[in-house]
């Protein structure tokens, strides 16, 4: 039996649960470990390597952090991803969760070093949402002044409200906007992912057809103006709390 399948059989033998904490801001992790004889891995010091990918099993890792644990006598070891040692990217507000799917691919090296043979990969079905909502901007009010073409007196018998609003300021570069409006006779919901260079705020066209826009940062008080089809579509604040 050659390396690759020993690796494929021992990883298809790792139990793993994921949970989220509330705070700080990290997600628990467990593995059941096996060496390639299928034997647990007990009582031993394991290296191991976390990756958070974006996109698919495949995408590029958005995270990356180590750990030098150990098992228990059942073989179980327990870490708290976003306490590890970085090997690159933010944890705590440094993704963009908004942007997913993510996918958490684990590598463990059952002697205890970084010679990791021991690769897993699984799909974040639950997005961490206390991280989320940590970083999130609550909106001084829920609504939007259309402006421009599509102000209320110039759009005839359709008139647009702003049913919700919601921004979410995700780590020091991003940010997304979530709107639900109606538009008689349409309810239109549309998510618009902007980025964040010192105090200016752009969204890049490709959402709605050819919705975007920009926005300021001052502090934790962000201002937002939209445009669709080259003209003004609408302006709205949000101050994160």
């Amino acid at each position: 039996m050659n390396l690759n399948k020993i690796t494929t059989l021992v990883a298809a033998c790792l139990i793993t649960a994921v949970c989220f904490s509330q705070a700080p801001q990290r997600m628990t992790y467990q593995a059941v470990v096996r060496n390639s004889s299928d034997a647990l891995v007990q009582s031993s010091p394991v290296g191991m390597k976390v990756s958070i990918l974006q996109g698919n099993v495949t995408g590029s890792a958005v995270y990356v952090e180590t750990h030098a644990t150990q098992t228990n006598q059942n073989g179980l070891l327990n870490i708290e991803i976003g306490g590890g040692t970085v090997v690159t990217g933010i944890y705590e507000n440094g993704i963009f969760w908004a942007g997913g799917p993510y996918f958490l691919k684990t590598e463990i090296d059952p002697l205890g070093g970084a010679n990791y043979t021991i690769t897993a990969t699984s799909e974040l079905l639950s997005v961490p949402y206390s991280n989320y909502a940590s970083v999130s901007g609550n909106m001084v009010n829920n609504a939007m002044d259309f402006v421009g073409a599509y102000a209320p007196e110039n759009l005839g018998g359709g008139v647009p409200i702003a049913a919700y609003i919601i921004v979410n300021y995700l780590g020091a570069d991003k940010v997304s906007v979530w709107i639900d409006f109606f538009i008689d006779p349409d309810d239109i919901q549309v998510t618009l992912f902007g980025t964040v260079s010192g105090n200016t705020i752009t969204f890049p066209t490709g959402n709605l057809g050819s919705l975007y826009g920009s926005g300021t940062k001052v502090g934790n008080n962000f201002n937002f103006s939209l445009f669709m089809n080259s003209g003004p579509f609408g302006t709205f604040s949000a101050i994160k709390q």
